[in-house]
């Protein structure tokens, strides 16, 4: 069992707090990994987009508390609470940051 824990909430904290680089897409902030990047979904969850291995990868997500927000054939995105250690393992496993 994974514990939660009451942190950032926004991309930038969420990021310095695991040591990732943040990069401006199109003006929007984001983590950019070999499967796909992390951004900001609402003021209080963040979101990934899998663009390899997402059929393989979505069921993982759900598992790990994971909410689908696009299920695509090839590609998706899921939301996921940032304070939320099991969902932020999975989603770091998954997207294989640089």
């Amino acid at each position: 069992m994974f514990l939660r824990f009451i942190g950032p909430t926004d991309l930038e904290s969420w990021a310095r707090d695991y040591c990732l680089e943040v990069t401006a897409t199109d003006g929007e902030p984001v983590v950019t990994g070999i499967s796909g990047h992390i951004c900001q979904h609402t003021d209080d969850l963040l979101a990934v987009t899998i663009t390899v291995r997402w059929v393989s990868s979505r069921q993982k997500l759900i598992t790990a508390g994971c909410v689908v927000v696009q299920d695509g054939d090839n590609e998706g995105t899921v939301s996921f609470d940032p304070n939320d250690t099991e969902a932020n393992l999975a989603v770091l496993r998954i997207v294989h940051l640089k």
